[in-house]
């Protein structure tokens, strides 16, 4: 039962990068667009529970926002190290409660925001202590609202 449960998830994650993939075909996206609802080097994929697809940008230093037929609602962060601000966003998940985790990789830390792009706070810095991180690349957060980072130059899980 769980293979099947397994596979019958990565069909329709595969339907949903389908139906984006022909939502910007259409619009003849080119590799490194800025225009907001065009991607510029996706790195990261996390769909909330209203199934609606975040999608970190690393060449676009923001997240994007697009319903799972591949509508765009909207986008928030863009290049720096202030909060809110990314260089090269990589690694995005979602918690239960909705809010979006996301692995800033050039800045060493993660952002957390709300659904609607709302900036709610940030952890870590540049380094290899404890909290620390060089070029995090991903994150996920379990049910229980841990957080893990993979901490890639570092070569550790946090």
């Amino acid at each position: 039962m769980k293979d099947k449960i397994v596979t019958l998830f990565i069909v329709f994650i595969l339907q949903i990068c389908l139906a984006i993939g022909i939502y910007f075909n259409k619009k003849n996206v080119g590799a490194f667009s800025a225009e907001e609802g065009f991607l510029g080097r996706p790195a990261g994929l996390a769909m909330d529970l209203d199934e609606n697809l975040y999608i970190s940008e690393g060449d676009n230093h923001r997240v994007s926002k697009f319903t799972k037929n591949g509508e765009f609602l909207g986008a928030f962060g863009s290049k720096g190290s202030g909060l809110g601000e990314f260089n090269m966003p990589w690694g995005i998940d979602i918690d239960s409660q909705g809010n979006v985790y996301i692995a800033d990789w050039r800045n060493d830390r993660i952002q957390k925001f709300s659904a609607d792009g709302k900036f709610l706070m940030k952890f870590g810095s540049p380094g290899s202590g404890e909290g620390q991180f060089n070029r995090p690349t991903d994150v996920a957060v379990d049910n229980d609202g841990v957080i893990y980072v993979a901490d890639w130059m570092n070569d550790r899980i946090q």
